[in-house]
């Protein structure tokens, strides 16, 4: 499935792409799937979300194109938030597929 490349992709985990489903291997089953590509990561996004949920809520995991893809086992509305820094101007490219 070809991801859209300018905004973050967050799906319920049955309902994500099956190729993002398949890179979660062990442990419990996440509740959620975030797509973030390459060209809009930044340390600011990564040190959001790991330093909110640490290291037993949220598991990273890297694409082979350098893509971020974030599954997580909390609410999935406290990650949207999580991931809502700063003003709506500066977020408008999130966008919420659920």
């Amino acid at each position: 499935m070809r991801m859209r490349r300018d905004r973050i992709t967050i799906w319920m985990f049955d309902a994500a792409p099956p190729e993002l489903q398949r890179m979660h291997t062990a442990g419990k089953r996440p509740e959620w799937i975030a797509f973030i590509p390459r060209e809009i990561q930044g340390v600011d996004v990564d040190d959001a979300i790991s330093t909110q949920w640490g290291p037993d809520g949220v598991s990273k995991y890297n694409t082979s194109t350098g893509d971020a893809v974030y599954m997580g086992h909390c609410e999935v509305n406290r990650f949207l938030e999580t991931v809502a820094i700063g003003s709506p101007a500066e977020n408008s490219h999130l966008r919420r597929s659920i």
